[in-house]
């Protein structure tokens, strides 16, 4: 039997290696499906006491059912009109700046987490998670304008168009909600007539066995004013044609069911057109113009990790690129081009050092944490030598020294 469900698993494309708690599973779904305890136990041969304790779970389905607002004795469908937002995949890693280094690390064969679970984790929980608050950020932003939330959302999502998606994609949930919102009104017009109609075919029902008694004791009635020889007899004395048939056929030949008005009530009430994807291109926002010329401090600090931090917290890593503008260009003098040359410096040799050994890029924006670790292990390993001369020997004499690969050039 366990290659059994080992090859259905594996049909499924289902990675499950405690066959064991199949069986738990199955108690649980039969419990959700309404099996009641005793039929479990007949099905399971445990005991009653074996059932509550280590299969059954401990918050009942149909409790759990109804303080979620749906009705316990009739399936109902739920639609969440924002779960149909779809989310450019780019902001992903705006909400989880450390996802790709995460991917990596559980990817890789020398140390940390390769177990499936944390592969799941990392590639399908914390992405869904991501749209998650992306898609309740929406409205979130909008009702509490002033709470840390929206603040942190606000930062994390800056310059990507956000606010603008957000907008426009209400408006399109807007138009879905209302879709459905006339559709529901319907079926409750539908539900109404069906209730009413039910409570007419239960009167119907009840009357016709109410006539079908007094058919049965007007007839024994009858017979017994036979039996009994009573000259007023045949006053209720009918045809033996009618006697007859009433006394084959007691219950009346219309057959009502309310069961037969449910059927089309099980069909789906949500188009499957009502749960396509919602999709709003985002337009990315210009960033603010760059800073002409920071101030630096005329010396290096002491430390690599004081560097680090310094160049951090004041974003100098915007100027590395500059636009295609060179220093003297932004109105930089020759001392201020010097002072940030070498922060430059400290700042390279820490971020090819911690991509040499993670094995993957880094980013100044996102990865603040890991070139601050890096930059404490530089720290121990220079010691007495101080930082510039810590560099200056990494770059005369590391394979990873840019100077000796422009020198190989």
């Amino acid at each position: 039997m366990a290659d059994t469900f080992k090859d259905y698993m594996t049909s499924a494309s289902i990675e499950y290696t405690k066959l064991t708690h199949v069986r738990k599973l199955g108690i649980i779904r039969a419990h959700q499906l309404g099996a009641d305890r005793e039929n479990i136990v007949l099905l399971s041969k445990h005991t009653v006491y074996k059932v509550d304790t280590s299969y059954l779970p401990e918050l009942p389905y149909n409790a759990m059912l109804a303080c979620a607002g749906f009705d316990v004795y009739r399936r109902q469908e739920y639609f969440i009109p924002r779960s149909y937002a779809q989310v450019p995949t780019a902001w992903i890693s705006k909400i989880f700046p450390y996802i790709n280094l995460w991917r990596s690390q559980v990817h890789d064969r020398r140390g940390f987490d390769k177990g499936d679970s944390a592969k799941a984790f990392v590639n399908n929980v914390l992405p869904h998670l991501a749209q998650i608050v992306i898609q309740d950020g929406m409205y979130l932003m909008e009702v509490y304008p002033q709470h840390p939330y929206t603040a942190i959302l606000q930062e994390l999502m800056s310059y990507t168009g956000y606010e603008t998606w957000a907008n426009e994609m209400k408006q399109r949930i807007h138009q879905r909600q209302q879709e459905v919102q006339v559709m529901s009104s319907g079926n409750r017009q539908y539900d109404s007539i069906l209730q009413s109609t039910e409570r007419t075919v239960n009167k119907v029902i009840s009357l016709e066995h109410r006539f079908d008694q007094l058919q049965a004791q007007i007839m024994q009635l009858q017979r017994m004013l036979e039996r009994n020889g009573s000259p007023n007899g045949n006053s209720l004395h009918t045809s033996p044609q009618h006697g007859t048939q009433n006394h084959t056929n007691l219950v009346t030949p219309v057959h009502l069911d309310s069961i037969a008005f449910r059927l089309e009530r099980e069909d789906s009430t949500i188009l499957s057109e009502q749960r396509t994807v919602i999709s709003v291109e985002s337009i990315p926002q210009q960033q603010s113009p760059m800073r002409r010329v920071p101030t630096l401090p005329p010396n290096i600090h002491k430390t690599v990790v004081e560097n680090m931090e310094y160049w951090l917290t004041h974003k100098l890593w915007e100027f590395i690129t500059r636009q295609d503008c060179s220093l003297r260009q932004l109105g930089w003098d020759l001392p201020v081009q010097l002072r940030f040359c070498r922060r430059r410096d400290i700042a390279k040799w820490v971020k090819i050092v911690g991509e040499s050994v993670l094995e993957t890029q880094l980013h100044w924006e996102t990865d603040e944490e890991v070139f601050i670790h890096v930059a404490k292990i530089l720290d121990e390993e220079r010691g007495r030598k101080t930082v510039m001369k810590a560099l200056n020997e990494f770059m005369d004499n590391s394979p990873l020294s840019w100077r000796l690969k422009r020198a190989r050039k």
